[in-house]
């Protein structure tokens, strides 16, 4: 994935400054039909720019989107098993396991054995990891900053509201299927 992410990003200069038509485009492009400025289209335009600008400044520090979320997780909340992990970084538990591997692999993650319940293994972040988060937070900022650029802090906080109560919206139906 970090690959296609990479490959898939332009120079800023030869990019347009709106999704590809088959993205959606613009949510508020009238002359599309209403299923082209659809809630998922846009959306998924914006995450996925956020998710090139993420992987475009840490892919030399040999880190990929998913690790970078761990890293902030296991920031969050040292010491969580692998399930837990996969939870709090909503993400499924079987894709973890590779992308622990290589976090391992790399240094920044040990294991341990958990004393209480041999069955579990929880995971740390090594001081290495530590001082490499504090980089990647730096780094969503900026990219905070570069995608609220024009905004208002009364937009920025409108926008806040309405994401929190989607998402709210979107979990409560989701329970209830």
């Amino acid at each position: 994935m970090a690959k296609e992410l990479r490959r898939a990003a332009k120079p800023l200069t030869e990019r347009s400054t709106q999704a590809p038509s088959l993205e959606g485009g613009s949510a508020t492009d009238d002359t599309k039909p209403p299923h082209y400025r659809s809630l998922n289209l846009v959306t998924r335009s914006a995450h996925r720019e956020l998710l090139i600008a993420l992987q475009n400044r840490i892919a030399d520090k040999e880190l990929t989107v998913a690790m970078s979320t761990y890293l902030r997780c296991l920031w969050e909340k040292d010491g969580v098993t692998q399930r837990e992990l996969a939870k709090a970084a909503q993400l499924v538990e079987g894709t973890t396991t590779d992308t622990l591997k290589k976090m391992e692999n790399s240094g920044l993650i040990v294991r341990v054995r958990n004393k209480q319940d041999v069955r579990k293994i929880n995971i740390y972040l090594t001081v290495p990891a530590r001082r490499l988060y504090e980089q990647v937070r730096d780094i969503h900022m900026e990219i905070d900053a570069i995608a609220l650029r024009g905004l208002s802090d009364e937009d920025i906080s409108t926008f806040r509201k309405v994401i929190d109560k989607m998402t709210e919206n979107l979990a409560a139906d989701n329970m209830s299927m």
